[in-house]
């Protein structure tokens, strides 16, 4: 699964290849990241100047605050976003074979007691 950007396609077939994959990659713009150009030129007025990274926090912050739209798309519509295809990934996926669930060493059903917290 990737994006519908290039560098994305040829990362997702590295990764493929190299992990031994033959089912052919789907792709989903919505695992496309935002055009940090074009939110820089949107939200940071053009008199100011800063680092490269102040100028983006201040888009960064601009945007995921709701003033405004970057290409048409609202902070929370490209978050909703990415948060469906994450969420119709794992439901294409579907549950693996119960003995690849692992339970990190403990037994699923007994609580973890964390060791700064003295036992009840």
């Amino acid at each position: 699964m990737s994006g519908i950007l290039n560098r994305q396609r040829d990362t997702a077939r590295l990764i493929a290849d190299a992990a031994g994959f033959k089912r052919p990659l789907q792709e989903d713009p919505r695992w496309n990241e935002y055009d940090h150009l074009a939110l820089v030129a949107r939200y940071v007025p053009s008199s100011q100047t800063a680092s490269v990274q102040g100028l983006l926090d201040h888009a960064l912050m601009a945007w995921t605050q709701g003033s405004g739209a970057l290409g048409g798309e609202s902070w929370t519509t490209f978050a909703e976003g990415g948060s469906a295809a994450l969420a119709d990934l794992s439901a294409s996926l579907g549950r693996g074979p119960r003995r690849h669930r692992r339970h990190f060493g403990r037994h699923p059903r007994r609580p973890v007691q964390h060791p700064a917290v003295p036992a009840a």
